[in-house]
């Protein structure tokens, strides 16, 4: 039965115990095995100096009276040897000691002082104390090294800081970083590494630790080769317990290739925006050339009905000119404000077949909406067509009326309205078989946007078109 709580009462520190008294020696002993631990013995100084060299104890029971040395000397002889100043050493004194003997004893390297007679319960209180405080400084001692194997070998810099911007720490990843060793850069101020242009913002920034800030953004350094590299920082400050600033730490990442490749890829966007520019200028253009062509081709003219042709063309091609226009003024290359696209053709249509007439009012209803230029083109044909047949033929012989231009959003859906008040069209006329080029190509290009088209004649003429932009690719 003992020996099976032996078992479980088993520890992995071993304790040497040294006395020149056997009866002494045995009774310790056998108090540190009954409590699970392993015990060495030594009935002298030299005899305990060896076992310590090749056994290496955790704790060494000490008399301070021996045969050829006395305690204190012992100790301090271990305490000597770098390989064993980690023991713990506990004196013990058969007699009284004064507290001058007993502080000499602690100033040699002893951990700890006894005086028999030791009762068991005081001996093993006094042991498991020295090695609980012993267990912890090692399992500290692991962790620091084990933090700091992480922070050495971290692939982002570390940098810390006192609160006069003084460099307390760098770890190698952030010393490489900047072309320096780590020794060079203690001590150093943070401004040093850094040209006279960002010295501001990083006395700005730490102004913000000091106020308690954690934050990311971006930092220019100069390397000791005189490069500037590009870094990404989470900073944040550090107090002590009482909250007050005493510095502060960051993690430093080196983002110099990708702002490189930032700037090569804005680069490039830039000269492919000035292309797409220059090109929805150059088809503006040649739009317009063919528009003022058909002009001029139309004064040739004389039959009526040829010359309305000419006109028709010339205003779809005005219109696609239009967009274009549009487009090459936006800082959107590929999306265009047809709120305002719908405005300025539609006033130009007016003026071309309304303009002295009076008898016509136009009215125009249409949100602020941007539309793809995939949409745009064959919905800017569709106003054109349709605003074009109210404007020729809703007010035959100078009947007057008006034209609702109308653009709305609504349950993610776009709809074009175009109505008028005039004559009507005819109950048993097929607009969606019809004969006439603009209306078939109202239908062709409302298919083309995938929309929906509906005729409503009731107090004139009403196209509805149901449409929601795609996405293109």
């Amino acid at each position: 039965m003992e020996e099976d709580n032996n078992i479980e009462n088993q520890k992995t520190e071993t304790i040497m115990v040294v006395d020149d008294e056997p009866t002494q020696l045995f009774a310790i002993s056998r108090i540190l095995q009954s409590a699970g631990y392993n015990v060495l013995q030594a009935s002298s100084g030299g005899e305990a100096l060896k076992i310590a060299s090749s056994e290496h104890p955790d704790l060494i029971l000490l008399d301070v009276v021996l045969p050829d040395m006395d305690g204190v000397e012992v100790s301090k002889e271990i305490k000597k040897d770098k390989s064993l100043k980690d023991i713990l050493i506990i004196l013990i004194s058969g007699i009284k000691t004064s507290s001058d003997s007993q502080s000499k004893g602690l100033e040699e390297g002893a951990d700890g002082y006894l005086t028999r007679p030791i009762p068991k319960r005081e001996l093993l209180a006094r042991v498991e104390s020295l090695l609980r405080i012993k267990r912890a400084k090692e399992e500290l001692l692991q962790s620091e090294e084990k933090y700091r194997l992480i922070v050495e070998n971290a692939q982002e810099g570390i940098w810390s800081i006192d609160s006069d911007a003084k460099t307390m720490f760098v770890n190698p990843c952030m010393a490489d970083m900047l072309g320096y060793t780590v020794d060079e850069m203690l001590g150093k101020s943070l401004f040093e590494f850094m040209d006279d242009n960002a010295v501001e913002m990083a006395k700005m920034y730490l102004e913000r630790r000091k106020n308690g800030i954690e934050e990311q953004h971006d930092f220019e350094f100069l390397c000791k080769d005189g490069e500037k590299i590009y870094t990404s920082m989470e900073t944040s400050p550090i107090n002590d317990d009482e909250g007050n600033f005493v510095g502060a730490i960051a993690l430093v990442s080196n983002i110099t290739q990708r702002k490189k490749m930032e700037e090569e890829l804005k680069k490039s966007l830039n000269e492919k925006e000035m292309l797409l520019k220059e090109i929805h200028h150059r088809v503006k253009n040649n739009l317009m050339i063919i528009s003022s062509l058909l002009n001029l081709q139309s004064r040739y003219i004389k039959d009526k009905e040829s010359q309305d042709i000419f006109k028709e063309s010339q205003n779809r091609a005005r219109s696609m000119a239009l967009i274009h226009e549009r487009l090459y003024q936006s800082t959107d290359l590929k999306r265009i404000d047809f709120g305002d696209y719908i405005r300025t053709l539609s006033q130009e249509l007016f003026r071309t077949y309304a303009t002295g007439k009076g008898n016509i009012e136009l009215k125009l209803q249409v949100e602020d909406v941007f539309l793809d230029i995939n949409t745009a083109i064959p919905l800017g044909l569709i106003v054109n067509e349709l605003l074009t047949n109210s404007l020729k033929h809703a007010f035959p012989q100078e009947r007057e009326g008006e034209i609702m231009v109308s653009l709305i959003s609504e349950d993610g859906f776009y709809f074009l309205i175009v109505k008028d008040n005039g004559v009507g069209i005819p109950e048993d006329f097929d607009y969606l078989n019809a004969g006439s080029l603009g209306l078939q190509m109202v239908n062709s290009l409302t298919q083309q946007i995938d929309g929906e088209i509906e005729l409503i004649r009731s107090g004139g003429t009403e196209f509805k078109i149901k449409f929601g932009e795609e996405t293109y690719k």
